[in-house]
C-alpha cells in the first residue's frame, strides 16, 4: 500500500515503515493477550486490557522510513497533582529501567509512557507492554491512598 492508504481495517497510515510496523505487530499482540485486545477503528492503535490498567500501543511515524512504537497507560485520573506526588513521580522515572517514564497528559492524568522504534523485537515490545502494563497497575495504588484518583479501568 501506498502512504496515505488505508488497509481493510479502515486505517489511514501516514508512511509505508508505519504499515508494516503495524501489521508485523498486529498479529503478535492479537495472538499474546486475546480477548483483551481491542482494535482502534480508523488508527494503528491497540488497547489492552491488564490488571487495572489500560495500556495503548500506538504505532506512529517517526520518520519517513522509520515508524515508532508508543506503549501508554493512564495510572490515574482526577488526582491532587501536589508538589509532593510530583517529586515522587519524577524521582520514580529516574530508578526506571528502560525507557518508560510518568508524565501528565493535556488532560491532567497521570500517564506511564515508553517508546520504541518500530523494528525493535518482539521480546522488546511484549517486555514494554508488561513494564508499563504493571508499573501502572502498582502505582495506581500507591498513588491512590495518598492522593486520590480514579482507575482508568473505572
Amino acid at each position: 500500500m501506498s502512504e496515505g492508504s488505508q488497509d481493510r481495517g479502515g486505517i489511514q497510515f501516514e508512511s509505508a515503515a508505519q504499515e508494516a510496523c503495524y501489521q508485523r505487530i498486529s498479529p503478535l499482540i492479537q495472538t499474546r493477550y486475546g480477548e483483551g485486545v481491542t482494535l482502534s477503528e480508523g488508527e494503528p492503535k491497540f488497547d489492552i486490557q491488564i490488571g487495572s490498567s489500560s495500556t495503548i500501543v500506538y504505532v506512529g511515524t517517526l520518520w519517513e522510513d522509520e515508524a515508532i512504537i508508543l506503549v501508554s497507560s493512564v495510572v490515574l485520573r482526577e488526582a491532587e497533582l501536589a508538589p509532593d506526588l510530583l517529586e515522587k513521580l519524577l524521582r520514580a522515572n529516574d530508578g526506571m529501567i528502560g525507557l518508560a517514564s510518568f508524565g501528565i497528559n493535556a488532560k491532567g492524568q497521570i500517564c506511564l509512557n515508553e517508546s520504541l522504534l518500530g523494528d525493535c523485537s518482539q521480546k522488546q515490545l511484549l517486555l514494554s507492554i508488561s513494564e508499563v502494563a504493571n508499573t501502572a497497575d502498582r502505582y495506581d495504588d500507591i498513588i491512590r491512598q495518598q492522593w486520590g484518583g480514579v482507575r482508568s479501568s473505572e
